[in-house]
Parts: C-alpha cells; structure tokens; sequence
C-alpha cells in the first residue's frame, strides 16, 4: 500500500478509497468507471508525492549540515513540486465530471485537497523547524515534558 494511504488511514482509521466512496456515494453503477479513474489519477499522483517526500527527507536528514545554495535548491524544488499538483487535478477533472457530474466532481477535488493537506501535516512532524515552532507555543511547563 502506498505510504499516502497508509497516512490516510492512520489519520482517519480507513482506506483512501473507502473514504471516497463513502464521502461521494458513489453507485454501483458508477463504482467501475470511477474505481478506473481514482486508480488512474493516484497513479500519476504517486510521482509527485514521491518527488515531495524525497525533498522533505533530503531536508530532514540533511538539516543540520544544508548550506545557503543546498536550501535554496531544495526549497526552489519544493515549490516547483506544489505547482504540478494543480496541474494534475486539472488535468482529471473533466474526466471526475463525467464519472460523477459536477457537483461530486467539486467535492472529489475538496476531499481530495483535504487528505493531501492532513498527510502534508501528519508527515510535517518529522521536519526539524516545524518542532522548534510548536516548542514555542506551548506554555514553558508543557514545552519541558
């Protein structure tokens, strides 16, 4: 299973795919042709994840030791990543509209947008700044346990 899913369903306790059905009530005259259209669009989905979570480990790993050109490098590499993601949703969405028309199209993308942001935050755990930040936050007899 790939590790987006495996995240998914840490977080919301089921499988990507269930969700999606359940969310969109997706018939069973539907289910083929969207089972086809979700395999297809997580397909071409999985690269660009992939490409992200290498960027995040390479900073993760390299945090303490990341010079000025390594980081902008990284970070110019980040950016470009979270541009292609629109590009693949726009891509899909003519086909989501004919699968389930425009409504459950809209709210295909919306949950969709909604799980990539809650693996972006489960997996924002392991990045070092991000836990300096959090340490800040909390009141100083939390932050010390």
């Amino acid at each position: 299973m790939p590790l987006e899913h495996v995240i998914v369903e840490k977080i919301f306790g089921k499988n990507k795919t269930l969700l999606f059905f359940e969310c969109l009530q997706v018939s069973k005259d539907e289910s083929m042709e969207f089972i086809n259209a979700l395999n297809d669009y997580e397909t071409e989905k999985r690269p660009w994840f992939l490409e992200r979570l290498a960027l995040l480990r390479l900073y993760n790993e390299q945090y303490a030791s990341l010079d000025e050109q390594k980081l902008f490098g990284i970070t110019k590499r980040l950016i470009n990543n979270d541009a292609e993601y629109p590009k693949l949703q726009k891509q899909y969405h003519r086909r989501m509209i004919k699968v389930l028309g425009v409504t459950r199209s809209a709210q295909f993308f919306q949950l969709d947008n909604y799980l990539e942001q809650a693996v972006r935050q489960y997996m924002q755990h392991d990045i070092p700044y991000i836990k300096q930040l959090e340490l800040h936050r909390l009141p100083p007899v939390l932050a010390s346990k």
